[in-house]
């Protein structure tokens, strides 16, 4: 059978949609293939300028060459490319000095073209265009740079096709600059801010259905948030940012992960899970979770839709009853997952609790059966996990478990840990 070249044959369409999967420089060089290819990426409707994609160069002399080589590769092609609409705009410098003037010329370019994707990322840049916040085709728009402010008056932002939205390390001194980027993104459906120096004390989005939050030294404490229509919900905090927060019900919220790094614990006032009624994965994560969950435990609902409970940083941050008021609240939990920093010793005695199966009520959660796990088993970050129906048992002789010491197994993580103190110091 003669070679036939089958993507040659292929449609100018779809070879352009091919190439658009490309790095732009890899695509550009397709024209040397054939006559054929000469002239198709002009049509690319997805462009992808990456820095890191030239010649690796150490000395600063090579540095400058690497920068003046992509600016004016990237002059070239937007100068012969065919004036026909943008899809994805990716843009990424890696902390070189690429021109101002140029990097502006550039987003205009894409915002002149009508992208629907923008992707801006490691820009050594001052200050962003306002135009990039009045794009009307923008949908997606991605700025992962350093420390770059943002420049917004009152009412200049008018994105009304934006879904998601993703900032990384971004600043601006105007206090109302997210209640300026919600209100002018009314189709918005996810928001992701990761160390970002902005004022996030109010969150507010009746659209809103993914929101992610990881910390910034500078980001200001969580007050309320109002978003109705959440899905998914992800928050890595400071316990001082997020002790007094203050959750409007999320009635459509399926999926909560919390992740508390310190902090002076929370306030009488704070209502996270109990707004969350319906929730059917939950993931709590922090030194100072006791106090959340000591301060909504007594308020929280119960947790019909809850199969999948997962407890970290427990011996330090959560006692039995904590727990065992956890799974009382939760009667038809399918996974739990506890996972310790503390000694083998108390690792030895942490298991999975006495649930029922069928996802019937369990019967009382305060009686913690055998399912053990030491850390020599399972690491440093001890874990123990498994499905929960089916596994009412008995409490085991500890003669009985491989390698555990010779201790008595008391009922509750407290009546083990002050049996413990007088031989090793711990402060949870």
């Amino acid at each position: 059978m003669p070679n036939i070249d089958r993507i040659s044959n292929l449609p100018d369409h779809l070879l352009q949609h091919i190439l658009s999967l490309l790095d732009s420089r890899e695509a550009v060089r397709t024209c040397l293939l054939s006559k054929r290819w000469k002239k198709l990426w002009v049509g690319m409707h997805s462009l992808d300028l990456n820095i890191c994609n030239f010649k690796t160069q150490t000395s600063w002399f090579q540095r400058t060459e690497r920068i003046t080589s992509f600016q004016r590769f990237v002059n070239v092609l937007l100068s012969r490319r065919d004036p026909s609409d943008l899809h994805t705009f990716r843009l990424f410098c890696q902390d070189y000095n690429v021109s101002d003037l140029l990097i502006t010329a550039w987003t205009f370019y894409a915002l002149r073209f009508n992208a629907k994707v923008i992707e801006m990322t490691h820009l050594n840049y001052t200050m962003l265009p306002a135009d990039i916040f009045t794009c009307a085709s923008v949908e997606e728009l991605y700025l992962d740079i350093s420390e770059i402010g943002i420049g917004i008056v009152a009412g200049g932002v008018n994105l009304p096709r934006l879904r998601k939205l993703h900032l990384y390390d971004v600043f601006s001194g105007n206090n109302g600059i997210l209640r300026e980027l919600l209100s002018g993104c009314p189709a918005l459906e996810e928001l992701k801010l990761d160390e970002c120096k902005l004022d996030i004390s109010v969150i507010s989005s009746l659209q809103l259905k993914y929101l992610y939050i990881y910390s910034g030294l500078d980001m200001a404490r969580i007050e309320s948030i109002r978003a109705p229509n959440l899905v998914s919900l992800d928050l890595q905090l400071l316990g001082d940012e997020l002790c007094a927060a203050n959750f409007e019900e999320m009635p459509f919220l399926a999926n909560v992960s919390i992740t508390v790094f310190d902090g002076t614990g929370f306030d009488a006032k704070c209502r996270i899970i109990s707004a969350c009624p319906n929730v059917r994965n939950l993931k709590l994560h922090g030194r100072v979770m006791k106090d959340l969950l000591s301060t909504e435990l007594p308020k929280c609902p119960t947790f019909f839709n809850l199969r999948k409970l997962q407890l970290y940083e427990l011996c330090r941050t959560c006692h039995g009853d904590l727990v065992d008021g956890m799974l009382e609240h939760s009667p038809n939990l399918k996974k739990l997952e506890l996972r310790t920093r503390c000694h083998p010793l108390l690792n030895s005695q942490i298991s999975v609790a006495n649930i029922s199966s069928q996802g019937e009520p369990s019967q009382s959660a305060s009686n913690w059966s055998a399912r053990t796990a030491t850390e020599s088993q399972l690491g440093a970050g001890a874990t123990s996990s498994a499905p929960l129906p089916d596994m009412i048992a008995p409490k085991p002789d500890p003669s009985t478990i491989p390698g555990a010491p010779s201790v008595p197994v008391s009922d509750t993580l407290n009546d083990i840990m002050a049996g413990m103190r007088e031989f090793f110091p711990f402060d949870g």
